[in-house]
């Protein structure tokens, strides 16, 4: 298991204390990246060559005031997003980009379910993917949930609209917060074998306000992670992904990457 972690692109001098703490690689937002400066992307390209480590994957695919459904949608806004960041990608060699974007991905309320499920499989099978594919690039379906969006909330949602896309650069992503907060069990993750491409990896503690929350993972005592890093395994999916809230970066790298050296 290769292991990263997600960071923001337009703070580069952190590239460098995730390679130090034993990280395989990087992990960026997609739309912050496409919205970037000339200056900021440079920057962070310098960042990442000067450390010895690469970008491999992008996340956040969608911003909100693009949506995916509905009257909102916009076939050229869409693509014109898209080819800005997937030409950035394209640079710095990302191969894989989470499609998590709850509110983008949201139906409204005047489509049902199905109709959104439906929608939505055409948009990144019509449109999403076979731009990503010019690009090499993998898409992968984030489910979140139900706090972030109405639809695509479980890791077998995640794979079925994956597979309804039909489209062989779309797979399954799974997200360790995100299974807490819906009741996903490991293994249901085992159950998806060979659909998954991705996984993103945090601790999903509970708040004193009985909230969920994710931060850094940092000891074994916290969560079952070698029961969700097997699962991972036997199901195929070969890299996973930090995605938590900073409490101190400097602390939660290092504790996560030491932690991570026993799983790889």
């Amino acid at each position: 298991m290769r292991f990263g972690v997600s960071m923001d692109m337009r703070c580069p001098e952190n590239v460098i204390k995730a390679k130090n703490a034993g990280f395989d690689y990087i992990e960026c937002k997609f739309n912050v990246m496409a919205q970037s400066s000339h200056e900021e992307f440079d920057g962070f390209c310098s960042a990442l060559d000067e450390a010895g480590i690469k970008c491999e994957t992008c996340n956040g695919l969608i911003p909100r005031d693009i949506p995916l459904l509905g009257k909102g949608y916009s076939k050229s806004k869409l693509t014109e997003h898209l080819k800005s960041g997937f030409s950035r990608c394209a640079v710095l060699g990302v191969d894989t980009v989470v499609l998590g974007s709850g509110k983008a991905r949201s139906y409204p309320e005047y489509m049902t379910y199905g109709e959104g499920f439906y929608a939505l499989s055409r948009v990144i099978g019509d449109v999403i993917a076979p731009l990503a594919e010019e690009y090499g690039i993998m898409i992968v379906i984030e489910p979140l949930n139900k706090g972030e969006t109405n639809i695509i909330n479980t890791v077998k949602e995640g794979v079925m609209l994956a597979s309804a896309s039909r489209r062989h650069n779309v797979s399954g992503l799974v997200d360790l917060y995100h299974m807490a907060l819906e009741g996903d069990t490991i293994d249901n993750i085992r159950q998806v074998k060979g659909n998954l491409s991705h996984a993103h990896i945090a601790n999903p503690f509970e708040t004193k306000s009985g909230r969920k929350a994710r931060s850094y993972p940092a000891g074994d005592d916290e969560y079952d992670y070698k029961g969700f890093i097997d699962a991972l395994s036997y199901a195929g999916c070969k890299r996973c992904s930090v995605e938590a809230s900073v409490i101190d970066l400097d602390s939660d790298l290092i504790l996560s990457g030491k932690l991570f050296q026993k799983y790889k």
